[in-house]
């Protein structure tokens, strides 16, 4: 543990020494819901417990949405992830949480009857969207080929929303989940390392690549000032793995 905390100190320390940074600021679920209440964004209702069976008499709903109250998965070992994905269950699901030793904290929230799920791209000054259709939340995971992902306008409301939390969470880049219900966007969470290759394949589209290359291209030109640099292809880079 020493040694791997070593490597990971000055790999901070870098984020934190760079004039300019991608995803070092990574605020966690309950800061995210918390600044999007204080913008005046909806997010769903609920709180964070170690009992969510008990929770459900302080909340009461149809059906509810469980999470974890960090990331998705852990790595108990090297190499190997364990996954912890959101879940939606009925009343009687909240006592049977299988995976979770006892006494975990959780996000236990309502669930919000929707009209569209996206998954909302802010990349510098830029904002693109893919539109999410699935049946379960974790399928993205567990049952990708049934989920279907096309392009997207963003409604104003949407590009709004994600502009604010984007401004009050300090995010340069981030891959912000919300739902749209009537007119009203409602705020999930945000993945401030912004992965997006999985989002891009299915849809057909390289958009948010591009719009990471322009992001990046500008950090650095504005920390360059007027010093020339060697010539470097982000494309190729961003590409890199993708298998052409």
């Amino acid at each position: 543990m020493a040694y791997r905390d070593s490597w990971t100190a000055p790999a901070r320390h870098l984020a934190l020494a760079a004039p300019a940074s991608i995803g070092a600021t990574d605020p966690g679920r309950a800061a995210q819901l918390d600044r999007a209440r204080d913008l005046g964004v909806r997010v769903p209702r609920g709180p964070v417990t170690t009992d969510p069976a008990g929770a459900a008499a302080l909340l009461p709903a149809g059906r509810y949405v469980v999470k974890v109250l960090d990331r998705h998965y852990v790595e108990p070992e090297p190499g190997r992830l364990d996954w912890y994905l959101p879940r939606v269950v009925d009343r009687s699901g909240l006592a049977r949480l299988p995976g979770l030793p006892e006494g975990t904290p959780v996000v236990v929230q309502e669930y919000v009857a929707h009209d569209a799920e996206y998954r909302v791209y802010r990349t510098g000054d830029e904002l693109h969207a893919f539109e999410v259709v699935k049946e379960h939340p974790e399928d993205v995971w567990t049952r990708p080929d049934t989920v279907a992902v096309r392009r997207a306008a963003v409604p104003d409301a949407v590009a709004s929303a994600v502009r604010a939390l984007a401004a009050g969470l300090g995010l340069v880049h981030g891959a912000f989940d919300l739902l749209r219900a009537g007119d009203e966007p409602v705020f999930l969470e945000v993945n401030a390392h912004g992965d997006w290759d999985w989002f891009e394949r299915r849809a057909g589209t390289d958009v948010v690549t591009r719009a990471v290359v322009r992001t990046v291209r500008d950090l650095h030109r504005s920390v360059l000032g007027g010093t020339r640099s060697a010539a470097v292809s982000l494309l190729a880079f961003l590409g890199a793995g993708r298998g052409g």
